[in-house]
């Protein structure tokens, strides 16, 4: 369409601050070991609408991932990882009112991986486990809805190359 057919055009702007931090070191020969950190802030000079109907204009959400991982010579190898959440988000339910609900979630999720590798890589074989203590939890940024379930899930993945 034209710009000339258009009565007016809405800029919609938000103020976002991501932060990441990661380090990943060897504790001995057949063992890894990572921390990460991350946080991202959004403040919206408009009003966005969470999944669950709501109105929101300012979210901020931190995660740290302490994880451990071994490997042995013969292919097999494992992991164990914690994610803990930390979100803020500041909803209302009513545009005429000034009156925000700052909503707090906090929890943590464990997460565990046993797998074999493949002589000459020819692939490998995984079982994944996620959020294993299957802790329930409310958290409101649909990027990672889709990736952090609040159910326990058990995965088995194949990779194989030729």
């Amino acid at each position: 369409m034209p710009w000339e057919y258009c009565d007016f055009i809405a800029q919609r702007k938000s103020t976002d601050d991501y932060r990441t931090a990661y380090v990943n070191a060897p504790l001995g020969k057949r063992v890894a070991a990572s921390v990460e950190y991350s946080s991202e802030r959004r403040d919206f000079d408009f009003t966005h609408i969470s999944p669950l109907g709501l109105f929101q204009d300012h979210i901020e959400t931190r995660r740290f991932k302490p994880q451990v991982r071994i490997f042995f010579p013969f292919g097999l190898f494992a992991g164990v990882l914690g994610t803990r959440y930390d979100q803020e988000v500041d909803q209302f339910d009513d545009l005429t009112s000034s009156v925000r609900n700052r909503v707090e979630s906090t929890f943590w999720t464990a997460d565990a991986q046993v797998g074999y590798r493949f002589p000459k890589r020819y692939g490998s074989v995984v079982l994944e486990g996620r959020n294993l203590t299957d802790r329930e939890f409310e958290f409101f940024e649909r990027s990672t809805q889709d990736t952090v379930l609040p159910a326990r899930s058990v995965v088995l993945l194949g990779k194989f190359t030729y």
